[in-house]
């Protein structure tokens, strides 16, 4: 088949003829339809750190409730708005996207290791509230060619469930980990102003 090759700013482009027209007496019209190149979509997740988005310091209350747990080590996992499935109570779970996971240090490797296994890392969450701190499961999730990170068990019942929380869709969030006397990990939630 028959192909037509243009150079255009030095990159050479192949355009191949993909059927001869012809009109109503059965002749071959000399116009031959030529389809230029698809553009091939770039593959990966939009980098977190490239977003255009402020993010806002640790208040001071939630400093100081760490601090009354002996919490070190603090690292922000991300930010995020709250979404529909963040809300449901049968999805029961916080889910933390790669795309939306700014530093995944917050990890250590038995950690790592735990969730590749495809098994849960217990874990407490201080939320928007300040109140007690609520248990929760960290589960590594593979979807498609990715994986995300899911806080769940009791996040529907102790979290969106509690009004003082304030948690709604489109709230803003920041998830920050910290860790308990040096090795347990936690992470407080934030809710953003705005």
């Amino acid at each position: 088949m028959p192909s037509l090759i243009l150079k255009i700013n030095n990159k050479k482009i192949t355009l191949k003829r993909c059927f001869d027209q012809t009109n109503d007496s059965g002749d071959k019209d000399d116009e031959k339809e030529i389809r230029k190149p698809r553009k091939q979509r770039k593959k990966g997740n939009k980098n977190v750190n490239q977003e255009e988005s402020v993010v806002a310091d640790m208040p001071e209350s939630f400093k100081n409730r760490i601090r009354e747990e002996n919490g070190t080590d603090l690292v922000l996992v991300m930010q995020k708005k709250i979404t529909e499935c963040d809300l449901r109570s049968n999805n029961n779970r916080l889910s933390i996207p790669p795309t939306k996971v700014r530093d995944d240090n917050f990890l250590n490797p038995k950690e790592k290791g735990i969730l590749n296994a495809k098994e849960g890392v217990e874990v407490f969450m201080i939320p928007p509230s300040l109140k007690h701190s609520v248990p929760l499961t960290l589960k590594k999730w593979k979807m498609g060619d990715n994986y995300t990170y899911n806080l769940m068990n009791t996040w529907h019942a102790l979290v969106v469930g509690d009004k003082d929380n304030g948690l709604e869709l489109g709230s803003e969030v920041q998830l920050w980990s910290f860790r308990k006397n040096n090795s347990d990990l936690c992470f407080a939630l934030v809710k953003l102003e705005g």
